[in-house]
C-alpha cells in the first residue's frame, strides 16, 4: 500500500515500491495509487510495472454513481488536502480533508 492512494494506503512511494518488487519478483505487477494521468501510467511502466490502475480519477465522471458534491470535492482537491489517519477504522488510510 502506497502513499497517495485513495482509501487504505501507506507511506511508501509507489514508484520506489515497484522498483523494489521488480528486483525480486518477475511476475505481473499492477501499480495503483497517486496516479491520475497518462504520464503517470507511462512513468509506472518505465519503472517496471506491467499495468497501472487508476480509480479515484474516474469517480468525477458523468457515468460514476457518486454524489455531485463528492465529485466536486475530488475535482477541487489538491495533494495538500490528503489526510493520512487511522481515526476511522484503526487502519491508516488517506482521506480528503473536506470529507473528514
Amino acid at each position: 500500500m502506497c502513499a497517495g492512494a485513495g482509501g487504505h494506503a501507506g507511506v511508501l512511494s509507489p514508484f520506489a515500491l515497484v522498483k523494489q518488487i521488480r528486483a525480486v519478483y518477475p511476475g505481473t505487477i499492477i501499480l495503483s495509487g497517486a496516479m491520475s494521468t497518462g504520464a503517470d501510467v507511462l512513468a509506472a511502466q518505465a519503472l517496471g510495472a506491467d499495468l497501472a490502475y487508476l480509480g479515484t480519477r474516474f469517480i468525477a465522471t458523468e457515468e460514476a454513481n457518486a454524489s455531485e458534491a463528492y465529485k466536486a470535492m475530488l475535482v477541487e482537491a489538491s495533494a495538500e488536502d490528503i489526510v493520512y489517519t487511522s481515526l476511522f477504522s484503526g487502519v491508516a488510510g488517506n482521506y480528503l480533508r473536506a470529507s473528514v
